[in-house]
């Protein structure tokens, strides 16, 4: 009894206090009030997308919301309206990669209706990626909701575990790291060459440079698992302003060379910081636990 009579002593004695002193102006004017006759938002819990093969011809496609199965590489934009009286459509704004894609740009709302769902589908052979952002225009858009949002949106292979090499780099100056090697198990050009990466390699061996996993060096073998010759990409490594590996068509034969003695491999390519070429540089892995042709 005593507890609960200092309670309300206290809750009084607030009642008080705030009567006494009534403050002679407001600290913070409230949210205005957004009028619009739209009020549309981009749910920005659709994040990035990846599109792989799945059984068949169709794909599986991963986004914020889960993983599902299609037979086309389509996925799901939400679009939301806060006013909700009448029948809208409304048309979407897109920039990034559009030519990637094929975009279902207008919203369509019943009355009463809060949520529609764009489906867009995605050009891009496996392999390949591309970014788009998708917005609501200025006029229609809602003030207190996201009306933007941008997809990193990738066509990936499976990839599939094929042992370890131990790889030395004379761009790091070290030897000996154990490196994933992977096969994409969609991946079989005309000429029969198969597609291989090292996984992360440059995480494993200079994260003093790169700091995240990710970063993979993709190459072609032929059928017999000799060297072939890299993917045409930039390898970019955060944080520095460096790309590595720059492997090109121009210098192939010059400067870039990528040869194979059994499971032994040797790449010799430049790399750039943007303005410059620099190189040539020497890596050399060994592929000692999993190689197909032992």
């Amino acid at each position: 009894m005593k507890t609960r009579y200092v309670i309300c002593a206290a809750v009084a004695s607030l009642g008080l206090l705030f009567s006494a002193c009534q403050p002679e102006e407001v600290l913070r004017d409230p949210s205005p009030v957004d009028d619009n006759q739209v009020q549309a938002f981009i749910y920005n819990n659709t994040g990035d997308i990846t599109i792989k093969p799945a059984d068949g011809d169709s794909v599986m496609i991963t986004w914020a919301g889960g993983t599902f199965t299609s037979a086309e590489p389509s996925f799901p934009v939400l679009v939301g309206r806060n006013v909700t009286a009448e029948a809208l459509s409304l048309q979407l704004e897109f920039t990034g990669d559009v030519e990637a894609f094929v975009l279902d740009s207008v919203a369509e709302f019943a009355a009463g209706q809060s949520v529609d769902t764009l489906w867009i589908t995605t050009l891009l052979d496996f392999g390949e990626s591309a970014s788009l952002a998708v917005s609501i225009p200025e006029d229609c858009a809602f003030s207190y909701a996201p009306s933007s949002v941008t997809l990193a949106v990738a066509a990936d292979y499976t990839w599939v575990a094929m042992g370890s090499v131990t790889m030395s780099s004379e761009w790091e100056g070290v030897e000996g790291v154990a490196v994933p090697i992977e096969q994409a198990k969609e991946f079989t050009a005309e000429d029969g060459s198969l597609l291989f990466r090292l996984n992360s390699p440059y995480y494993l061996i200079a994260r003093e440079y790169c700091t995240e996993p990710g970063l993979h060096l993709l190459f072609y073998l032929n059928a017999d698992y000799s060297a072939k010759g890299l993917t045409m990409t930039w390898n970019e490594v955060e944080n520095t302003g460096y790309n590595w590996i720059y492997w090109t068509e121009q210098y192939i034969g010059t400067h870039e060379f990528f040869e194979s003695d059994g499971n032994e491999y040797v790449l010799t390519c430049l790399w750039t910081d943007g303005d410059g070429l620099y190189g040539p540089a020497t890596e050399s892995w060994v592929w000692d636990n999993g190689f197909p042709g032992n």
